[in-house]
């Protein structure tokens, strides 16, 4: 599902759209994370997932790309988070 264009503004999100057209039926999940809670999902996920892969932008510091492969012989477990700042 998504990927999702999130507004924030002092740390909540007020806002969340599909970028792209959804497949009929798809609505925008309720819990969408910040970049403040991205890191916490990344945090926690690190301890649990059997790979982990993070990426993070140079000047800014925040996580660009984030995947986690929770059980590592399973299908479909894998969970990937992309972020970026937009003006």
């Amino acid at each position: 599902m998504g990927p999702f264009i999130i507004t924030v503004q002092n740390g909540v999100v007020v806002g969340a759209e599909f970028e792209t057209e959804p497949d009929p039926g798809l609505t925008v999940p309720a819990d969408l994370p910040t970049i403040t809670e991205l890191f916490d999902i990344i945090f926690d996920e690190a301890q649990e997932a059997d790979g982990v892969v993070i990426e993070y932008e140079t000047i800014t510091g925040i996580p660009t790309s984030a995947f986690f492969d929770r059980i590592e012989l399973a299908i479909d477990d894998e969970i990937t988070y992309l972020a970026e700042l937009l003006p």
